[in-house]
């Protein structure tokens, strides 16, 4: 990244959400893309904190915070926003990234007929055996490292020392504002989804999305 910011490499990075056709209007010099897939129960619960709720995670979750009826009241309330939202996640999506499913079938078309290297790489892998998986993409970009300086990116990105990050830095040194970026690092972990969603949620998400995202074939 220091390199990449004082104009020393040849190579850039960027991070998208977006559809295939977007992409294709936006950038055209782009030579490999990493395909990072999550769980769809994942991606619904994330994706509401995010886009629909920045409040007290505790009074959306599964279980009643407490035992007062004020508290009670703002948790049934909030916790009919979230199925709301869960239903709405599967027939109308995130906008303007579409649906999930939508995603995932738009990009593994673009992926077959395009000649842009894909790799993709599961996001539950990347947290559990991130040095392992980060050491598989450098190998497919054909870019050198050393294992002394993928140890030491793994560390500097850590989760925890994110949020530390973060919270010692001055607001206007925040792009988008510390209470944005303290939301966007809300969890770290990949089943943090089983706090929210219910069986029948989590059976209504698994049965939906059935499609088979492996972009790679």
């Amino acid at each position: 990244n220091e390199k990449i910011e004082k104009g020393e490499s040849n190579h850039s990075i960027r991070k998208l959400h977006i559809l295939p056709l977007e992409f294709q209007e936006k950038i055209t010099d782009t030579r490999y893309i990493i395909y990072i897939k999550r769980n769809p129960k994942a991606v619904c619960v994330s994706s509401f904190f995010y886009f629909r709720f920045p409040g007290d995670n505790q009074l959306v979750g599964k279980k009643i915070p407490s035992f007062n009826p004020i508290e009670i009241l703002k948790w049934m309330k909030r916790r009919f926003i979230f199925s709301k939202y869960v239903k709405e996640f599967v027939s109308t999506g995130v906008a303007p990234f579409g649906t999930m499913d939508e995603h995932i079938s738009q990009w593994k078309e673009f992926a077959k007929n395009s000649d842009i290297s894909f790799y993709e790489v599961e996001y539950e892998k990347l947290l559990d055996n991130t040095e392992e998986e980060l050491t598989k993409i450098l190998v497919h970009l054909g870019l050198p490292y050393e294992k002394s300086e993928l140890t030491a990116a793994v560390e500097q990105e850590d989760f925890a020392n994110r949020k530390k990050e973060i919270a010692q830095t001055n607001e206007e040194n925040l792009t988008f504002g510390k209470a944005f970026n303290t939301r966007f690092l809300r969890s770290g972990t990949h089943d943090d989804w089983k706090n929210y969603l219910t069986d029948k949620q989590a059976a209504f998400l698994d049965a939906h999305f059935t499609i088979d995202i492996d972009i790679e074939d």
